[in-house]
């Protein structure tokens, strides 16, 4: 499955979690090790999969979608929320991004979102 298809189905998935968000554009930002290295919740991540879920039981339920892969974090989003959510938002990433262990290299941040049939992906390489 190419990458396209494979950010439609996650952005599909993410409007059957929200719902009355549906008809809005949802945007993905992801968390990777930039060699492509393991950042799963048991074995690499433990520490920061908390500090995430603190940081995720203090929003409601149905604002964004949050999905765990075995190459990083992901947050759904559409991009008509408010100031104070995506204000959140921002700082969950931060949060992963500082209290990642970065012994496995340096970290990517992709921000993706599909308009029409084309893909936007912004790539940020953090040292």
């Amino acid at each position: 499955m190419n990458q396209k298809n494979k950010l439609q189905r996650r952005i599909n998935k993410s409007k059957r979690i929200l719902p009355n968000k549906s008809k809005n554009r949802t945007i993905s930002i992801k968390i990777q090790n930039a060699n492509n290295s393991c950042l799963c919740r048991e074995h690499c991540w433990p520490k920061t999969y908390q500090i995430i879920d603190s940081h995720l039981h203090s929003y409601p339920a149905g604002d964004f979608s949050f999905e765990e892969h075995e190459h990083g974090p992901e947050i759904l989003l559409c991009i008509t929320v408010g100031v104070s959510l995506l204000t959140g938002v921002i700082n969950l990433v931060t949060a992963i991004i500082n209290s990642g262990n970065r012994e496995k290299g340096p970290i990517k941040l992709i921000i993706s979102d599909k308009k029409g049939g084309l893909i936007n992906e912004k790539v940020l390489r953090l040292n």
